[in-house]
């Protein structure tokens, strides 16, 4: 069996929480299924304890034609101020191998308090994120 090394797991969380600050461009899935999906940032403040989500600008986008090509293929009203997340609430991250298998990069993050339903918007995103936070779930203090 290998051994794990706590120092090698709590680099990988410390860069994947760096990453995460950035941002990742999102799709936010609402739970009222009245609603509308809403592409957003989801972030993480300065502290790297709380994760947030706010609104997508042309600068979060690699280039402006994509920005372009996203604008009406999601909901861009204004959110309400949210109050942050604790990372260290997050109780499981799941995802669907159907979504995986024909490309949609579903992932529900669950909280103590609520759950997030999330879209990424690649591959590498979403398996660098799905990491992160098994990580973060696995090595709770």
């Amino acid at each position: 069996m290998a051994e794990v090394n706590p120092a090698k797991i709590a680099e990988k969380i410390d860069d994947f929480i760096f990453h995460l600050k950035s941002g990742f461009l999102i799709t936010k899935i609402p739970n009222n299924s009245l609603r509308n999906k809403q592409r957003r940032v989801m972030f993480c403040d300065v502290s790297g304890h709380l994760i947030n989500w706010r609104e997508a600008n042309q600068s979060d986008y690699p280039t402006k034609t994509e920005y372009m090509m996203d604008i009406g293929d999601s909901s861009y009203s204004t959110s309400k101020k949210k109050k942050g997340m604790k990372l260290s609430s997050l109780q499981s991250v799941q995802y669907s191998v159907d979504h995986y298998k024909d490309n949609s990069f579903f992932m529900r993050l669950i909280f103590e308090s609520r759950n997030l339903d999330i879209e990424l918007l690649n591959k590498e995103d979403f398996e660098y994120c799905m990491d992160g936070f098994e990580l973060i779930v696995k090595n709770k203090e």
